[in-house]
């Protein structure tokens, strides 16, 4: 069981039905996920989740209030842009929902855009990526404390014991030892995962990429010599693997930068794993945060949907306020946050559903909540997991 399928256990039965308990089920399956929220206008606190040829729309915190309207209508609320000379406050006609999501997949995350009165802050996130270093050698001893840095779950794996001691690999978070058909049976099946092949032997690597071409991957990467990799592609040819998936294989591994010593190499191989996991501009969501956000029990989400000037985070930073206990996450700490968590808890004694705040973190507002930055948040708090009233 992954950390989403857990999360999805933890949240029960109607933790799927509102936004972030449909958002982790989602996650466990594809490589991104889009979110939008009104943020502005007579929807106010509605929100749309996609993956791929799926939209839900939630309207309230309730679970027994969500649903998927377009799985009941086939079509979703008016989402007309702003035409020129059209008057805000006018209705907007019903339009399909291929239109509708199509619009709000074009616009970048992290931003808003008007759709009719109403104005929606649009996000994409994808699970946290999983690095998975097939080889306990000199390469991975340098790779798995960059792979920490840059935000991956680190799993090491031998058939070597010795080779995956926790004196050895102390940043990975999973070490694990047998033969690669057990060590592939413990293996996340995830869009998230990117494979390191480094192991001891030819063998091993040919062994280990033909189980990876057996499963969803982000990347996968080999080392070797242009010999050895040419041999291992004729080889895997041989048994039917196609070139399609041939392809995709990154190998000799790195990007050029005539690395020569391990340390070296694994700076190659850093570089390349962020250039393809930052291909498409996602934000991954803390899993503290999805724990909390999908526990069970009644929260109030916070979310930055605009920045001005300096303010310490950006769009997209989130916290969650839980009815008992301390926020999960963070908008930028200090005396802001404490005004948030305040609006937030104030929101679920009102029975407030949806909620926007602007913080100016300047002049005398600024003076006001010990800040010594410019600029300005925008802040979205959404009531959400709460019972029905």
């Amino acid at each position: 069981m992954n950390r989403y399928e857990e999360y999805q256990e933890a949240a029960g039965g109607s933790g799927e039905q509102h936004l972030f308990g449909r958002l982790a089920k989602l996650l466990r399956r594809e490589p991104s996920v889009g979110m939008a929220i009104a943020v502005e206008g007579p929807r106010m606190g509605m929100q749309v989740l996609w993956g791929a040829g799926e939209v839900f729309v939630f309207q309230g915190c309730g679970a027994d209030q969500a649903r998927s309207e377009a799985q009941q209508t086939g079509r979703l609320p008016a989402a007309e842009s702003r035409p020129a000379g059209k008057e805000e406050g006018q209705e907007t006609e019903q339009e399909p929902i291929g239109l509708w999501t199509g619009r709000l997949k074009e616009t970048p995350s992290g931003s808003c855009v008007w759709l009719g009165e109403n104005r929606f802050f649009v996000q994409r996130y994808s699970a946290q990526p999983e690095l998975i270093i097939l080889g306990g050698g000199h390469i991975s001893r340098s790779l798995a404390p960059l792979g920490k840095m840059l935000g991956f779950r680190v799993t090491v794996a031998d058939d070597r014991p010795e080779f995956v001691s926790k004196e050895r690999f102390p940043e990975a978070d999973c070490l694990l030892c047998g033969t690669y058909e057990e060590i592939f049976r413990e293996l996340p099946k995830s869009q998230a995962v990117y494979f390191v092949v480094v192991t001891r032997g030819h063998l091993g690597d040919k062994e280990c990429v033909r189980r990876i071409f057996q499963r969803p991957f982000c990347y996968a990467g080999m080392i070797g010599s242009r010999k050895k990799v040419a041999q291992t592609k004729a080889d895997l040819r041989g048994e039917g693997v196609s070139e399609k998936l041939l392809e995709e294989l990154h190998a000799p591994i790195g990007l050029s930068i005539r690395a020569e010593t391990p340390e070296e190499i694994a700076v190659s191989i850093a570089a390349e794993l962020i250039q393809v996991k930052n291909r498409e501009k996602t934000q991954v969501l803390e899993e503290s945060v999805l724990e909390a956000l999908t526990a069970p029990g009644e929260k109030v989400l916070a979310m930055i949907v605009e920045k001005h000037g300096s303010a310490p985070r950006g769009a997209g930073a989130c916290m969650a306020v839980p009815a008992l206990g301390a926020p999960v996450g963070t908008i930028g700490g200090g005396a802001v946050e404490y005004e948030a968590e305040k609006h937030a808890r104030d929101m679920m004694r009102e029975k407030m559903d949806a909620d926007r705040q602007v913080y100016q973190l300047n002049n005398i507002h600024s003076a006001k909540l010990g800040m010594i930055c410019g600029g300005s948040n925008e802040v979205m708090f959404l009531r959400i997991g709460c019972p029905r009233e």
